[in-house]
């Protein structure tokens, strides 16, 4: 551990050594703890217990400035005198301590192959995982935290804490029993990295102690603290007067009362909850200020887990009052601002050998970036390899001619060739078919849009009421949309939304909220869902959501008779159920509805073909909220193409942890280990097998594996009733383990359940695993999903592989919206626009077809008609004829510079470019001169584009500036501009001007250039 100040002068490769000696990887972004980047003298690195990563930049030998940095966005956030830097992991991999851990191996398992890969990873350096468990390898001698307290500490000892040290001692040494003799992954022996129950209590007893017991036997020095639990005053939304319980209990005190929030924010709404219950308070600064008051009801600012009455003094915290509630909190600080644009841009990056789209050449083979000399300038090309072999050099100013092709796995991708007309003769006939596809899409649209919905009054009172009652606070994105779906049903056009949130991320209360806000004017609406199960709990978590006001709620799904679906039928009719939650028997059986209003589709991509024709005949007549965890790419697609309104919830619930994904072989020990594990933090566990006719066998094994288990079995062959008993007793606890088919895939709540062990993980989709995943992690507590797959001598294809890669690495919370756009590319985009364009989409690739189709529906909309041979947007070209790009001593790596021209290439407007400029010399250091050349190019070409220039050479020797033929072009501002420069301007034939005696200097030639463009002006 050591502390890096401003001014300290130290030598920059010895810091560099010094941070690889303790732990950090060099990368080259920094995004997480334990990571470190250089460029030139810049050094950015995260240490660990700091929320920020740390920016130093270097003059020479002297640390210039310590700034903390955004990891999202890379820009500094703060500057700061100091930092300390901690090591990243407990144990050291340099030199001596690899030797020490190779003699101590050797030493320890004598029997064991050094063919172990444990052994081999960690002596070539290698942090393998569980690590940890060789700890006592890497020293001599282990400590403990007693070896660090000083001797005036005082040690609190719980309850019960020998008995639970020995109950987790025994579970060890159980563990060690049972796996002691793997060869590839030995253990140690408990009492290498464990201190036994003895030793634990020779330490404490050398330190006075406190030893805390619920029991009021009286012992020898023993002290009552006075205090006792507080009674239930939570806020009950099912009473009429919600906050009655806790009014009456703080009116009824005689001392004074202490409300805590954990932030500011949380504290206002504190205080305006307790004005409504007409409670007067008062702030303290401080829990002694509090001590010295003997009356009253006083909130502050506090991190109390929970109330306490103690001696005459009441502390009573929000959660109490609230009970669990889920605000906002982010895992970086991309959860704050999620913008859909941004994130679908950003989705893929390029890899050498990734299939690419040049609009003029057709499709090649990304091989890499190269920067050359042509014509005296210097620049980087993107070199593409064609059918035959042959290469083409794209020069990073003409990024924007290229796309990534997606559409068919990479491998099955065409090759075309260079110089043929065979490309030229593709695009033409996909623009002829997109043309047809936008024509209909505006159509169907463009009746929706036309469609008058009836539009839902504002009843602010009533709703503001409804939205009091929830029991958490709202995360950002869920306020915002409902603030956007609310917006939708108080206009007159036909609502059709598509809400994408990750599993857990809160699309129900939205919904809810929305169905609150129809049937309070008289409406009715259906939510629709793909399974029995997933309807029951939505029809609970309605019917708890709306006990407080007089709507009807109502379930259609097969856990109803026959003879109750047909009253319910009569009753829909009859107007007298408001909201009727169902699955397909709802689709399938006639029903009659005197006043619907709204339809909220969850998970429409699980429906079959047939329901989702009826899905569409409802869609057409109401206002529709579609909410999705995984989109299916049709209905992402609409969304991208802005034919349909998009609203992402990215922001994850208070303390929510991503899931930790592993991939393994199947073994039994592993399976054994993980549910064991689970079982002994009282949690419960998914064991998913997805083929009815071996799940016996499944359950069975798990039963032996397991035996402390309660285990239970549920598929969907089963009786309904028992699939129901089944699923209830998980609910509620009275099984642990749950042997299963995907039945559980969507939206089933078990906040207890936080394991999840899916066997034959490569049999399933990407949209699949995201969802069965999302089954575990509701809650606080750190969850775990086990893909198991077959043994290593079965053969997977590429796309299972590339499923099981892209679900491990999209871990991070809100990653769903993500892996919809992965598994568009592995599965192939023929079903995006229907099998007729499967042709299209295969020959010129997913993402320049979206960019035709968008194109050609904005220049329909827009009056005009397209045009087959040239169906982009026109391209413009600036050549200042100098050298302008990112040196690679600037940002050395490859990959990176082109990401930064991928995302130069997309910026649109003045203010973009200048926001994107600063954050490069915030992360790089000041601009070199090509950088500084290729940003003056870009700003021109902004220029150009809204002057109807087609291209502008400027170079010392003179050079043009070129209109396109269809310029609608002032011709006076023409003149004026040939006029104000007659030594150096001439009007030539084929829409152009000549450029002479230019100034030497690239930045007075940019300047120059600059001010001609904007003397013209067109005249529309």
């Amino acid at each position: 551990m050591f502390l890096l100040s401003e001014g300290e002068e130290l030598a920059f490769e010895s810091l560099l050594d010094q941070l690889v000696q303790t732990g950090y990887r060099k990368v080259e972004t920094v995004y997480e703890h334990g990571e470190f980047a250089v460029r030139g003298s810049l050094l950015d690195f995260f240490p660990m217990g700091t929320s920020h990563p740390i920016r130093i930049d270097f003059f020479d030998d002297v640390v210039e400035s310590v700034r903390s940095f955004d990891p999202d966005t890379q820009r500094s956030v703060d500057r700061l005198k100091d930092v300390q830097v901690m090591p990243a992991h407990e144990y050291p991999l340099d030199e001596t301590a690899i030797g020490r851990f190779r003699q101590s191996w050797n030493a320890t398992f004598p029997a064991v192959e050094r063919q172990s890969p444990v052994y081999q990873d960690i002596s070539d350096g290698k942090a393998v995982e569980g690590i940890e468990c060789y700890l006592p390898l890497f020293f001599d001698t282990m400590h403990t935290l007693f070896d660090y307290l000083p001797e005036s500490s005082v040690v609190v000892v719980a309850d019960h804490a020998i008995e639970e040290a020995e109950e987790f001692l025994n579970d060890v040494q159980r563990r060690y029993e049972t796996h002691r003799m793997e060869i590839l992954r030995p253990l140690l022996p408990p009492n290498k990295l464990f201190m036994t129950t003895e030793q634990l209590r020779g330490f404490w007893n050398k330190y006075p102690r406190i030893h805390l017991q619920k029991d009021e036997t009286k012992r020898k020095h023993s002290v009552s603290v006075g205090g006792f639990q507080l009674p239930d005053i939570s806020l009950d939304a099912r009473r009429s007067e919600p906050a009655k319980k806790a009014r009456d209990f703080i009116a009824n005190l005689s001392v004074p009362v202490l409300v805590t929030a954990d932030t500011k924010g949380r504290l206002q709404h504190v205080q305006d909850v307790l004005e409504r219950m007409q409670i007067p308070t008062s702030s303290v600064d401080s829990y002694p200020e509090f001590l010295e008051q003997r009356h009253g009801t006083f909130v502050s600012i506090g991190q109390f887990q929970e109330g306490l009455w103690i001696d005459d003094h009441v502390i009573l915290t929000e959660t109490q009052l609230f009970g669990e509630r889920a605000e906002t909190t982010r895992q970086r600080s991309r959860q704050k601002a999620f913008d859909p644009d941004t994130i679908i841009r950003n989705l893929t990056e390029l890899k050498p050998g990734d299939p690419v789209v040049h609009i003029d050449h057709g499709v090649g083979r990304y091989v890499g970036m190269e920067t050359l000399s042509f014509r005296a300038e210097i620049t980087d090309f993107v070199t593409i390899e064609y059918a035959d072999k042959d290469r083409l050099y794209v020069p990073i100013s003409s990024l924007d001619l290229i796309s990534r092709y997606t559409g068919v796995e990479a491998d099955h991708a065409p090759l075309h060739k260079l110089g043929s007309d065979a490309w030229a003769n593709l695009k033409h006939r996909a623009a002829k078919k997109i043309y047809d596809v936008a024509v209909e899409l505006l159509s169907i649209y463009a009746r929706r849009k036309a469609t008058r919905s009836f539009s839902f009054p504002n009843t602010d009172t009533e709703f503001e009421k409804f939205c009091d009652e929830c029991e958490f606070e709202l995360t950002v994105d869920q306020a915002e949309t409902t603030d956007k779906i609310l917006e939708d049903l108080q206009s007159p056009r036909a609502t059709d939304r598509l809400v994408c949130g990750d599993v857990g991320f809160g699309k129900t209360e939205v919904a809810m909220r929305a169905a609150f806000h129809v049937v309070q004017a008289g409406f009715q609406v259906i939510v629709l869902v793909p399974t029995t199960i997933l309807a029951q709990q939505h029809y609970e978590t309605f019917t708890d959501r709306f006990a407080n006001w007089p709507h009807v709620i109502e379930l259609m799904s097969r856990f109803r008779t026959d003879h109750e679906i047909k009253v319910i039928s009569e009753r829909i009719a009859a107007g007298s159920v408001d909201v009727v939650i169902g699955t397909h028997k709802l689709l399938r059986t006639k029903v009659d509805f005197k006043r619907l209003g709204l339809l909220v589709i969850d998970e429409e991509h699980r429906f079959g073909v047939r329901d989702k024709e009826r899905i569409k005949n409802f869609k057409a007549e109401v206002d529709t909220i579609t909410l999705t965890a995984t989109p299916i790419p049709r209905t992402l697609n609409l969304s991208m193409g802005g034919l349909r309104d998009l609203s992402l919830i990215t922001t994850p619930p208070a303390n929510r942890l991503a899931v930790k994904t592993f991939v393994v072989p199947y073994n039994s020990v592993v399976v054994s280990d993980a549910i064991s594990r689970e079982l002994a933090r009282g949690g419960q566990v998914f064991y998913l097998h997805n083929r009815v006719q071996t799940i016996h066998n499944a359950f069975e094994g798990i039963k032996h594996l397991v035996p402390h288990a309660r285990v239970d079995i549920g598929h969907g062959q089963m009786k309904k009733r028992e699939l129901e008993r089944v699923m209830s007793d998980f609910y509620h606890r009275k099984s642990n383990v749950l042997v299963c088919t995907t039945i559980i895939e969507s939206g089933i709540d078990i906040p207890n359940a936080n394991t999840i062990i899916i066997d034959r993980a490569d049999k399933f989709g990407l949209a699949q695993l995201h969802q069965l995943r999302g089954r575990v992690g509701r809650s606080t507590r750190q969850a775990y999903a086990y893909l198991l797959t077959p043994d290593d001598d079965v053969i997977f294809t590429v796309e299972a592989k590339q499923r099981l890669d892209a679900i491990v690495k999209s871990d991070d919370l809100g990653s769903g919206f993500s892996l919809s756009m992965h598994d568009l590319e592995i599965r192939g985009a023929g079903e995006i626009l229907g099998q007729q364009q499967h042709g299209q989409l295969e020959s010129i690739g997913f993402t320049l077809y979206m960019q035709m189709l968008n194109h050609t529906v904005d220049t329909i909309k827009s009056g005009g008609m397209p045009n087959f041979e040239d169906p982009l947007p026109m391209t413009h070209e600036v050549n200042l004829e100098t050298t302008a790009l990112f040196p690679e001593d600037y940002i050395p790596n490859t990959h990176t510079r082109l990401v930064l021209y991928k995302r130069l290439a997309s910026l649109t407007t003045q203010f973009e470019l200048d926001e994107f400029k600063a954050e490069m010399i915030d992360r790089f250091g000041t601009l070199p001169e090509s950088a500084e050349v290729l940003f003056l190019t870009t700003h021109l070409k902004m220029l150009a584009q809204r002057k109807g220039v087609k291209r502008v050479i400027a170079g010392e020797r003179g050079g043009s500036i070129e209109f396109f033929p269809d310029a609608d072009l002032n011709p006076q501002s023409i003149t004026s501009m040939v006029l104000a420069n007659p030594r150096s301007l001439r009007v030539l034939q084929g829409h152009k001007i000549s450029l002479s005696e230019l100034p030497e200097d690239v930045t007075e030639r940019g300047y120059f250039v600059e001010k001609c463009l904007n003397r013209i002006s067109l005249l529309n």
